[in-house]
């Protein structure tokens, strides 16, 4: 995803999550929706695409910790729109493929479509191809 379709993301769950008769947290939800991205300004110039990109911004160990310090803008909202994040990148088609959860205790990217399709087709779609 574009950075601006998860800014969207985040402003569409700001205006879905609001309580009644009080705001919704904008900021927070915004903020949370493109944090993870920051990977490609910090990491992504040091160690290159393939290692930088999707792994400890996106990871939820780093994301609560970004919450907590962001937690004037709503931390469940700062925190819900990270994990949202994270999730769409999950989702989505990317060079390297999913997200890795675990760091910093593994490395490994962990993806949605994989076994999905996997499950569907009955064959893993990483070593088979049509």
């Amino acid at each position: 995803m574009t950075p601006y379709a998860h800014a969207a993301c985040g402003l569409a769950l700001a205006w879905l999550t609001r309580p009644p008769h009080h705001p919704p947290q904008w900021a927070g939800w915004l903020i949370g929706s493109v944090l993870p991205d920051l990977d490609f300004v910090l990491l992504v110039p040091l160690l290159g695409r393939q290692m930088g990109h999707r792994t400890i911004t996106h990871a939820p160990a780093f994301q609560v910790g970004m919450a907590w310090l962001l937690r004037r803008y709503g931390f469940w909202a700062v925190l819900g729109g990270q994990l949202v994040h994270s999730l769409a990148d999950s989702c989505g088609h990317g060079n390297p493929r999913g997200v890795a959860w675990f760091v910093p205790f593994h490395w490994n990217r962990v993806d949605v479509i994989s076994p999905l399709m996997w499950l569907v087709q009955g064959r893993n779609p990483r070593t088979s191809y049509r």
